[in-house]
């Protein structure tokens, strides 16, 4: 979720406890060594109470991670691709706290009324590629039955047309077979979050290959189908 999200008060907390008993253990072995030590090491722990009860109150995510994920939903009008792919799909970056309203086609008509403003800044080669991959490969949230995995042990190059649907029983990363980056851009599609991936326009080539520090995927087939001829 970027840099943003992961200086949230929610994980900065969770290191800083996980981090007292190793305070602790260190402060009993600087008292036991230097018994004189003992008086500065209780003001030392207690000082930075006062100044951290002030932002008890902060939110959850800053408000640098709103304005990265609005980013990440508002640039897709930016991409050519996003007037070929189905007016009804989601942008990516949508997720089901969302309203089910704020499909692709409600962003390019905000756009095309002068309510939604272009981006920022220019995107990326890596930006770019990104949101293709998330506009090419629509991943459907609902579990769907799989059966007949098979193990892909190197990467697989498709070509899939509209409409084409691939099974993952396991982890596995995305990349366009001509990618503007190198290394080649990855997004990571897990089954927890959905299994079913449907691929939304014709004639883009993408790549799967196997997570970080794995050396296979799994794709499956829908209730006994046959995975090696997906779609």
């Amino acid at each position: 979720m970027g840099e943003s999200a992961a200086k949230s008060s929610r994980y900065v907390y969770v290191v800083v406890v996980l981090l007292l008993p190793a305070l602790c253990v260190a402060a009993e072995a600087v008292a036991r060594r230097w018994p004189r030590a003992r008086r500065a090491l209780l003001p030392l722990l207690l000082l930075p109470i006062p100044f951290n009860v002030g932002v008890f109150e902060d939110p959850v995510f800053s408000a640098a991670y709103f304005a990265q994920h609005k980013a990440t939903i508002t640039d897709v009008v930016d991409l050519p691709l996003a007037r070929r792919v189905p007016r009804d799909i989601y942008p990516p970056g949508w997720n089901a706290t969302m309203s089910r309203d704020m499909t692709v086609g409600f962003l390019l008509d905000a756009r095309e009324h002068g309510q939604l403003s272009g981006a920022s800044e220019p995107l990326t080669p890596r930006r770019e590629d990104e949101l293709t991959i998330g506009l090419v490969v629509n991943q459907d949230p609902s579990r769907v039955a799989a059966s007949r995995c098979v193990r892909v042990d190197s990467p697989l190059e498709l070509r899939p047309a509209a409409g084409d649907v691939l099974h993952i029983g396991s982890p596995v990363r995305l990349s366009l077979a001509h990618s503007r980056t190198d290394p080649p851009t990855r997004v990571r599609y897990s089954p927890n979050e959905g299994s079913k991936l449907t691929f939304q326009i014709s004639g883009v080539a993408v790549i799967l290959s196997p997570p970080v520090k794995q050396d296979a995927f799994l794709l499956c087939g829908p209730d006994g189908s046959d995975p090696a001829h997906p779609g």
